[in-house]
């Protein structure tokens, strides 16, 4: 293992769980999932990301999130 330099008893002592909350629902457009699943979809998506730089491989993996003080 790692040797400890200086024992605290205050290490790890206030870690605190971080709640998720799952959102589902049904929309009128395609998912991304239901887009990249065949393998035309793939293909699709990389044109358009190396043509425009645009599309679902220029976003960031979380769209949103957020914390708060309980």
């Amino acid at each position: 293992g790692i040797p400890v330099v200086h024992a605290n008893e205050n290490v790890g002592a206030n870690l605190q769980d971080h709640v998720g909350i799952n959102y589902t629902f049904k929309g009128k457009l395609p998912t991304l999932n239901q887009i990249l699943r065949p393998w035309w979809g793939k293909l699709m998506v990389g044109m358009q990301y190396m043509l425009m730089r645009s599309g679902p491989l220029s976003l960031s993996m979380n769209n949103a999130g957020g914390f708060f003080r309980t």
